[in-house]
């Protein structure tokens, strides 16, 4: 996507129109509880951050359209930043096609992405690892006429857990996880399981690895791969996951890796490391080119131990 700089000089345009005719102020905040964001101190900064951030804020400029019919609407010079932050810029970006109504959120954690994931002809979706801002979720979902029928949950960790409660409160909606025990209200799926909802459906799969309760889940074409799979990745085991399994990872990723290449890749984090941006893959591409899944499980776990070096020597971020 280009055209960023052009965007910005018609939000200073439109600043200084609602401003009436002053200069554009600074110190403009753009979303400051999110860890990767800060206090700019002039649009050259902002419009420097936007670029940086362009995948998660592709519906900015339609927010930015409210945010002035509002502040008109009131009759009052409100700035446009200052408006658009009364409305809230929600990290999403719409990857819906065809039937399939796919949102994908970044909502706080490290890097961590949450899902909305169902039928576009009657908005009915899946929440997918609600780990952050669950009434921002909530939100995001009621603003474009969705509603959330079940929560999934991909594995027990906080970063992936930690909005449940709160918004099954919100929604209703039940909660499935690979175990109950240590998600709360959850329900434990049944490796094969279909979750219908709406017009839609959903197929659980056991993918024990990262974590023992490892679920992907499977609809659509869509792949919701947690913590097994990232773009160009794998997930952690070892002693920093207590009860993760390299051995299991290896088994849970072949099968995987048995779905149709065209299969779309729902990574639980933005861990892409490579040139450009990767936000999601498919299993045809992480086949052939992810370094994890080149040889056998030997070379997977030599890869592991010296993933470090690996990465210097590839230029990985």
């Amino acid at each position: 996507m280009t055209g960023g700089g052009g965007y910005f000089s018609m939000l200073k345009l439109l600043e200084i129109t609602l401003n009436g005719g002053t200069n554009p102020s600074t110190g403009i905040c753009l979303c400051p509880e999110d860890d990767d964001l800060s206090t700019f101190r002039s649009y050259d900064d902002l419009e420097r951050a936007f670029k940086r951030q362009i995948g998660y804020y592709l519906e900015f400029l339609p927010v930015c359209a409210n945010a002035v019919a509002s502040a008109y609407a009131a009759g009052t010079p409100t700035p446009l930043l200052s408006a658009m932050m009364t409305h809230r810029i929600e990290a999403a970006v719409d990857h819906s096609e065809g039937g399939v109504r796919l949102l994908q959120l970044h909502l706080g954690g490290d890097r961590n992405f949450q899902y909305l994931l169902g039928s576009r002809a009657d908005g009915r979706v899946a929440a997918v690892d609600p780990g952050f801002a669950p009434d921002r979720l909530h939100g995001t979902a009621e603003t474009r006429g969705l509603k959330i029928e079940v929560i999934l949950v991909t594995h027990g960790h906080a970063d992936h857990t930690g909005g449940v409660t709160r918004l099954a409160d919100l929604t209703g909606a039940p909660v499935l996880a690979g175990r109950a025990a240590g998600v709360p209200g959850a329900r434990a799926v049944v490796d094969g399981e279909t979750i219908p909802f709406g017009k839609f459906a959903i197929t659980a799969l056991h993918t024990p690895g990262h974590a023992p309760d490892h679920v992907c889940y499977l609809g659509g074409g869509y792949l919701a791969t947690g913590d097994l799979l990232f773009c160009g990745k794998v997930g952690g085991t070892g002693p920093p996951f207590p009860g993760s399994s390299a051995e299991q990872e290896w088994a849970s990723l072949q099968r995987v890796l048995q779905l149709p290449d065209a299969t779309i890749v729902l990574p639980g984090h933005d861990y892409y490391g490579g040139a450009g941006t990767m936000t999601h893959s498919t299993i045809g591409h992480e086949r052939a080119h992810n370094p994890f899944l080149a040889g056998d499980f030997a070379a997977f776990c030599e890869l592991k131990e010296n993933w470090a070096a690996y990465k210097k020597e590839h230029g990985i971020r």
